[in-house]
Parts: structure tokens; sequence; C-alpha cells
């Protein structure tokens, strides 16, 4: 089964910056987040006005706009000059039969889908009631950030089970730090859709990275009997230009694209790696666009990883001048760092 991915950036942006994004900015983000081949990206119907911009750097994935304020929908979507997307209706009260979401479903209209939030749910038959009008997907959506994995069957079981033609997917805050916990019980549970954000940018603790559970699936997709079509050797690289683009650091250690992932400076660590990167790696850093492992040098280094960097910097280390440099490097104040630079200058004093 290949689950569908929708991007939820631009959305998640919305929320937590409303002004201060130029369309460039977002037109940018968007054409990143395409190259990762995602399925879907969402929209906000607020940014409409600059859909024309970020739709056209978008060349593989589906547009879908979130409707905030149906009433003046129909006449953005006229001007907007999109010729093919897709409709969330984010407040189901508000469209309580069929009819009334197809009011806005035109030929150009693909899709349409709608959101209810998890907590609102309260028994089986609500769920099943929806379903029955013939909405393409029903997202179930984590508002409150507070659920967690065991208390998801429940819901979803009934609800997978009375969904023939209607999609089911989900939505998950990172509040409790369970988001990816949540997104693959989900998956366990037999949902096909999964809403996520670049480095799970969203309001609150945000939403579920799309970078963590992509690499997730890629590597145990047998485990969870699904695919993404998700190209994970690009993950690094959008990663980084989104954390630029919006002067949004990342943390170190932070899954998939922090700095220390493939860092490591204990010796017993470097060895095993040098003789086998799989010993303490879950994944090879080129899974997800990394550069390699980095044995990052130190008072806690042994000779072999030592020996392997001077070379790669081009020396020709005999044993005993490796010692020797190790020596040297237990005698610089702590803390100092050991960049190649001096390294090379350690060597060059043996």
């Amino acid at each position: 089964m290949q689950l569908s991915i929708c991007d939820v950036t631009l959305w998640g942006l919305r929320r937590i910056r409303p002004s201060g994004i130029t369309p460039t900015t977002l037109t940018q983000i968007a054409s990143a987040i395409d190259s990762l081949r995602v399925d879907r990206i969402l929209i906000p119907d607020r940014f409409l006005s600059e859909i024309p911009e970020i739709s056209s750097a978008i060349d593989h994935a589906e547009i879908v706009i979130a409707v905030t304020d149906p009433t003046s929908l129909e006449e953005q979507l006229a001007s907007s000059g999109l010729n093919e997307y897709s409709l969330r209706f984010l407040h189901h009260e508000e469209f309580p039969s069929l009819a009334g979401m197809h009011k806005f479903a035109t030929e150009d209209c693909r899709r349409t889908e709608c959101e209810i939030d998890f907590q609102s749910v309260t028994s089986p038959t609500q769920l099943e009631d929806l379903i029955v009008q013939g909405i393409d997907c029903l997202i179930l959506v984590d508002r409150s950030g507070g659920l967690l994995p065991h208390q998801l069957r429940s819901i979803l079981e009934p609800a997978v089970k009375s969904s023939t033609k209607t999609n089911i997917g989900c939505r998950f805050r990172h509040d409790m730090g369970v988001s990816v916990a949540n997104s693959l019980t989900a998956i366990e549970n037999g949902i096909t859709h999964l809403d996520c954000s670049i480095l799970g940018i969203g309001p609150y603790a945000g939403y579920t990275p799309l970078e963590e559970i992509a690499t997730t699936i890629r590597i145990h997709s047998e485990s969870y009997g699904c695919t993404t079509r998700i190209e994970t050797e690009k993950l690094l690289e959008v990663n980084q230009l989104v954390s630029e683009l919006l002067e949004l650091p990342i943390c170190p250690n932070k899954p998939v694209s922090g700095e220390n992932i493939f860092a490591t400076e204990a010796g017993i660590h470097q060895d095993g790696l040098l003789k086998n990167p799989d010993t303490y790696l879950p994944y090879r850093p080129e899974l997800v666009g990394a550069k390699g492992i980095q044995l990052v040098i130190g008072r806690h280094s042994g000779k072999r990883a030592v020996a392997h960097r001077l070379e790669e910097l081009g020396h020709v280390p005999q044993e005993t001048q490796v010692l020797q440099v190790l020596e040297l490097i237990k005698k610089l104040p702590k803390g100092e760092k050991v960049t190649d630079q001096k390294l090379s200058e350690l060597f060059a004093q043996t």
C-alpha cells in the first residue's frame, strides 16, 4: 500500500507566522517540498492571491486548498487562475451534506476532503455519517495535542472498516513528543493518508515531522506494509533550505536533520563505524542525503579514527606519529576543537 503524504508546512506557517513571509519565500518552500515528491501540498485559502506564483513552482504535487472562509471561496477560486485543485473543509459542521461541499466542487476540483477533531468523535456512527456523504478523504485531527498511541485504535478501527471509497487520514501535533508514534500506530490501524510538515513546522509544538516519518517508513516498509513516494535522499537538503529561509535553527540532535546525527567522538564508536557503519547507525547517511559519517577528533578519539582523518587530509601517518598526535590532542586546553587545520598542525609537530 502506498501511503499518501500531504505536506502542511504552508498551513503551519499560516498559524505561527500570519504575516511577514513573502510570496517569494513561500514559493521557494513549496518548490523544495514538491521536489521531495509529496502527494499533496495544503495551502491556506488566505494565500490564494499568491497561489498562481506558488503553483507555478509545483510540478508534481496536487494542490489542496484549506477552506477557512467558505463565504468568499467561489470568488477567490475564480480569480486564482487555478485549473486543477482539491478542497479541504476544516469545519465539517458548516458543510453537513454532500451537496453543501460539492457546491464548490466545480469541474476543476479533483477531490473534496473534510477535517474532524479526534476529540469531537463521540461514536463510530458519527464518522460513518460523514463517510457515507461521499467525501474523498476524511482527516482526523488531534487539535489538542494530547492523544497517545494506545487511544487511537478504538477511533480508527471502525472508521476504516466503514470506509469503502473514502480514504481515512490523520494529522497529529507533537506536544507530547509522540506525533511520529501516533502516525505509525494510525498506519497500523489502516489509514491511507497522513499530514506532516518539514521540520514539524506548525502551531504549539508543531506537527509530525515529514522527514522523520518518511525515513522510518523507508526503512521499515515491510513492517508497516506501506511505502511513500518521498525521495528521502533529498530530505536533508530541503530541511536545511527551509531552515535558512525561515531563519529557524535546527537542533543539533534532531532526528534525520540534526548535525550530530552522524557525528561521534567516542573512540570505540569511531572504530566500529570505520569497520562497519551499520554497527551504531540505524541507517546510512546517504539515505537522507547526508555527506557521511563525521568522526569528531578529540581527546576521546582512538588511533584508528585519527589515522583515518589524517589520511583524508592527504597525510601518510606512521603508527608512531598517530600516537604522538593523540598525546598532543590530550594536552590541548579542554573545550578546544580539533579542526582539520589544527590536526594538520599537530601532525607537523611529530
